[in-house]
Formats: C-alpha cells, sequence, structure tokens
C-alpha cells in the first residue's frame, strides 16, 4: 500500500498497459466498486452493468478519484482508500455515505480517450516571486519579448485558475477560450478581478506569470460559488499570448460628418469597394465602441477577434449604420441615445441611460 503526498493510499492489484497513464483532460472509461471502510458496498457501476465515463481532472468527480486515476494504466485494477477530505467532506452524501467518512473503492481502467491537455499546477517559488504594492505575489515562469502592454492595449491571454491545493478551477480551454480585452477594463466573464489589468501590464509578448492573488483582488468576502470560498487565495497562469491594436478614440467631427433623416451622424475612414448589407443580413465585422467623453465600453478590435450577427439582431443604429457601409470599408458613426440603448443601462455594459454612443466599425464580410 502506497500514500500519496494527500493522503489517499492505494495499491495496484493488477498492472495494465506501461504508458498508458491518462492525463487531465482525457476521457476514462472505469468499472468501480464503493465501499465504506467497514465493508458496506455504497455504490457499483458493475452491479449495473454499465461502465462509467467522465473527463478527468475538471471537478465532475470527488478530487480522489480525479487523483488515482493520473496513475493508472488502461487495464490495471487498484484498490485506494479515499479520506474523507477528498471525497464528500464533513456533510457526507447521506444516507449512503455519513459525515466524514473514508471511501474505498476497486477501480478498474478500461479505456482513455485524449482529450485537450489540461495546464499543470506549478509550486511556487520563494526565491522567484515579486510582491506588488496591492498585495499580488507573481513570479515569471517564463520571459516574453518586446513591450508590455499600455492600459489602452487590447490584449489575449491564456488563462487557468486553482485553489491553494492545486486543484483545477478553470482555464481557457475549458472555461469559454482566451480572456481577452482592454487591458484597463479586463474581466473574467461577468466578474471584475482587480488584479487581471495589474497582471497583465506586467507582461511581455509571450511570456508566462503565476501569480499568487489574495481575495481583495479577486472575488473578495463574496467567493465564487462553490469553487472559491470566501477570503480565498487563488493561485493563476496567465500567458499573454497577443496585444491587439485599438482605434484611437477620435469624436465625429460635426462640421465634415454626414447626417442621416434618424440622426446619425458619420464619418467615412475607407470606403469599401464591395456590396452594402440589407437589414436582414449576417454580418462579421471589427468594432469598437466608446461613450462621448472617450470611455471605451466595449471591443472586438481588443479582444482580437470578430463579432458576427444579424443586422436585426443589434440596435437599431447599428442596423442602419451597417447598411450604409461596404465590404472592406470603414466608418466612425455617432448614434443618438433613441437609437441605442435609450433609457436602459444594460447591466454591465458600462452604458448609462440615455447615452449617445460613438463606433468605429470595419464591415469584413456579409455572409447571410
Amino acid at each position: 500500500m502506497q500514500t500519496t503526498p494527500s493522503g489517499l493510499k492505494y495499491q495496484c492489484l493488477k498492472a495494465g498497459q506501461a504508458g498508458t497513464e491518462p492525463k487531465a483532460g482525457d476521457k476514462v472509461t472505469v468499472h468501480y466498486v464503493g465501499t465504506l471502510t467497514d465493508g458496506k458496498k455504497f455504490d457499483s457501476s458493475r452491479d449495473r452493468g454499465q461502465p462509467f465515463e467522465f473527463d478527468l481532472g475538471e471537478g465532475r468527480v470527488i478530487a480522489g478519484w480525479d487523483e488515482i486515476l493520473t496513475k493508472m494504466q488502461i487495464g490495471s485494477t487498484y484498490t485506494v482508500t479515499i479520506p474523507w477530505a477528498l471525497a464528500y467532506g464533513e456533510d457526507g452524501r447521506p444516507p449512503a455515505i455519513p459525515a466524514k467518512a473514508d471511501l474505498v473503492f476497486e477501480i478498474e481502467l478500461l479505456a482513455v480517450t485524449k482529450g485537450i491537455p489540461m495546464p499543470e499546477f506549478v509550486a511556487g517559488d520563494k526565491a522567484k516571486q515579486k510582491t506588488t504594492g496591492t498585495g499580488l505575489v507573481y513570479e515569471e515562469l517564463k520571459a516574453g519579448e518586446g513591450d508590455a502592454p499600455k492600459a489602452t492595449d487590447g490584449v489575449t491571454l491564456s488563462w487557468a485558475l486553482w485553489d491553494t491545493s492545486g486543484k483545477l478551477l478553470g482555464c481557457d480551454a475549458r472555461s469559454g477560450g482566451p480572456l481577452g480585452g482592454v487591458v484597463s477594463e479586463l474581466r473574467l466573464g461577468r466578474w471584475t478581478l482587480p488584479f487581471l489589468p495589474e497582471a497583465a501590464a506586467l507582461l511581455h509578448p509571450g511570456g508566462t506569470l503565476r501569480c499568487e492573488v489574495p481575495a481583495k483582488l479577486a472575488w473578495g468576502a463574496q467567493g465564487m460559488g462553490r469553487a472559491v470560498p470566501p477570503d480565498a487565495t487563488t493561485i493563476w497562469q496567465i500567458t499573454l499570448v497577443a496585444i491587439n491594436p485599438v482605434p484611437a478614440f477620435v469624436k465625429v467631427d460635426v462640421a465634415k460628418a454626414k447626417n442621416t433623416a434618424s440622426g446619425i451622424r458619420y464619418e467615412v475612414i475607407k470606403e469599401g469597394a464591395g456590396a452594402s448589407p440589407k437589414a436582414t443580413d449576417q454580418v462579421t465585422v471589427h468594432y469598437t465602441g466608446w461613450l462621448t467623453d472617450g470611455k471605451l465600453f466595449d471591443s472586438s478590435h481588443a479582444r482580437g477577434e470578430t463579432a458576427s450577427f444579424g443586422l436585426d439582431q443589434v440596435i437599431p443604429g447599428w442596423s442602419e449604420a451597417v447598411q450604409l457601409m461596404k465590404v472592406g470599408g470603414s466608418a466612425r458613426f455617432l448614434i443618438p441615445a433613441k437609437l441605442a440603448y435609450g433609457e436602459r443601462s444594460p447591466e454591465g455594459s458600462g452604458i448609462p441611460a440615455n447615452a449617445d454612443l460613438i463606433f468605429w466599425i470595419e464591415l469584413q464580410s456579409i455572409d447571410q
């Protein structure tokens, strides 16, 4: 019987095919029998006659399972005793599994389907770590080249997030793709995490940082669901994939602008050579949007990826504006509030009620 640093005890009952150990991100197929330490059986895939499949290392099963499967080979059978902290914790899973119950499993690994590799946790090196004035602890895992991004630049970041025990909580490979946006406004989904702009500004293209993020710079006293408890430190790995240029803010020159009957004012930056879309067409564009005081609120340029949508699915000002363009062209538009969001303030957008909006739009294609 062997014991891991986490306290998991295991023994190989039957050896498998050497070199076939699964990794986080792989799909595994297993048969298993689960018992309490007194021998009472609480679950069995063999009794059901149906093997169990799951994606390894993604929190789909108890932590002890994610750990032991990485040590097994296809065709092997292990017996493993999983301490309650790596199983169902203090509460257990009544009535079958009591509180603070250690569990015993016999597991046979039947098959492995290779998936997207998950990032590996890296322990911090105190000798290499630095601390910023805000309390962010970071170290450079890989040096980048070139200038660091400015607060007004757009960036594309590869990211991964762990708790302090090394449990993977999320990454771009499984949680919505890379993180992108203007450095000063970086967000992770709907969350504004204060450390992100600070960390991004420390990177150079191609470089990777390991960050120990105190709660006050992440989810604070609220935490984030079941994954991040209140006041928890989190561990991040962030790579600067690209710096994405963002158009500079320029007000629409009223004296030079063309006016539409609805009240839109616009200046052609580059005349396109292709067709103009109809109100029912699907289009692909690059765009950046500002309030009239120059505050940026959204930008596909910053994310480094174009946006596609139907012109009957956007605000009226956008639908009208893009129909004035030709493929390959770009223009700057001043859209009055009545043709934008009016008295509404879309949640999380940074757009106040009754706001006129300025957009730089490049029409890439008509997709119909």
